[in-house]
């Protein structure tokens, strides 16, 4: 999960799984079907709610919206890798999860490894 130096200096650090549901999340626009609804880290059982003002389709949008200081987003590295070397965007690593899974209300899983 990443976000900007200046949301996460005016909002914080989650430091817990359950320091997310406290947060903006920024998401992908997807069918309700497969929409994912929380967080599960790989290393603990714990699910967390996933709440966020903005949805889009495309992972460009999430992207300026983190780095326009509006939320966290988990997308691949290879879209930010060059914001996170600049350090306009922060890498945030949450205990006991070495892995995020967004669980969907329905069908199929999404995963990614912090």
């Amino acid at each position: 999960m990443c976000a900007s130096p200046r949301y996460i200096r005016e909002r914080g650090k989650p430091r817990v799984p359950g320091d997310i549901a406290t947060h903006n999340c920024l998401m992908f626009r997807i069918p309700p079907a497969i929409a994912p609804g929380a967080l599960r880290g790989v290393a603990t059982d714990e699910q967390v709610q996933v709440r966020g003002k903005l949805r889009a389709k495309h992972s460009e949008t999430l992207r300026e919206a983190a780095l326009a200081g509006l939320g966290f987003i988990l997308v691949p590295t290879w879209l930010i890798g060059g914001e996170l070397a600049q350090r306009r965007l922060r890498a945030v690593r949450i205990r006991h999860m070495h892995g995020i899974t967004l669980q969907p209300l329905r069908q199929t899983t999404f995963s990614a490894t912090c």
